[in-house]
């Protein structure tokens, strides 16, 4: 079990950094950890990247984690770069362009709106072509964008894997846990979605046989932003603040919801 609670900086340490140059120098006090991104990308999709803490786990286990999300010029509100999102990964110990596999759930500013997404990344079957390879995107990343009411956080998620197959939660604005499903008014989107990951759809979130592996890095990322109208020019507007990061053994998902 680990629970760690985001007092002072060295309380990150608790966890693995994946890549310094992704944020900004981390500060901490009795509010939180403040992870600002920072460095090259577009954050997490396909073979880009973005802040990511870790540790590694293996079996049936669910991770969790409390989030603020908060605009860097000091105003109220939503963040207006788009993709400006925070949350919980679960993703292989090896990752090669092409063959990156993760599942990513967060809460945000998502494509225009305020919303969740759950993400699977998974290898690119040999001699596909698309126009994000000429990008350096080679893996498939297929989006879901969940839309919901935008309330001030801070928000609450959980990511879990049981027997191969993992889905995701999220505490309402009552305070009680939900599995994430499928809503009529949800986005689609990347360059993976005309391969369907099984248990992954429009009908539910509950993938397996995307390729994770038993042993891999879970834990907290962030999601720089972006303008979506012109990708190539950097466009950050929001700090994500965590309170606290969690993980535990689990044997069936109904441990989720308590």
């Amino acid at each position: 079990m680990i629970n760690i609670v985001f007092n002072t900086a060295k309380d990150s340490k608790k966890l693995q950094d994946h890549d310094a140059s992704k944020h900004r120098p981390l500060n901490a006090d009795e509010r939180g950890l403040d992870i600002i991104p920072h460095g090259s990308g577009m954050g997490w999709f396909s073979d880009s990247r973005g802040p990511f803490f870790y540790n590694e786990f293996s079996g049936n286990f669910m991770i969790e984690t409390g989030v603020d999300i908060y605009r860097l010029d000091g105003n109220k509100g939503m963040p207006k770069a788009q993709f400006s999102s925070a949350g919980l990964l679960m993703r292989n110990m090896e990752q090669k362009k092409g063959k990156a596999v993760w599942v990513m759930y967060n809460i945000g500013f998502q494509n225009s709106f305020w919303g969740r997404e759950i993400k699977v990344t998974r290898k690119r079957p040999p001699f596909r072509f698309d126009p994000y390879v000429l990008m350096g995107l080679k893996s498939l990343s297929t989006l879901y964008l969940v839309p919901d009411e935008y309330r001030p956080g801070p928000y609450r998620l959980r990511l879990a894997r049981v027997n191969g197959e993992v889905r995701a939660y999220y505490m309402d604005y009552e305070g009680k846990w939900r599995r994430e499903t499928p809503s009529e008014n949800m986005e689609v989107m990347g360059n993976g979605t005309n391969i369907p990951v099984e248990g992954f759809s429009s009908d539910e979130f509950s993938p397996v046989n995307f390729g994770l592996e038993d042993k891999v890095q879970a834990g907290i990322i962030a999601n720089p932003g972006m303008n979506m109208k012109n990708p190539f020019v950097k466009f950050r507007d929001s700090g994500y603040r965590f309170l606290y990061f969690s993980a535990r053994e689990i044997e069936s998902f109904d441990e989720c919801t308590g």
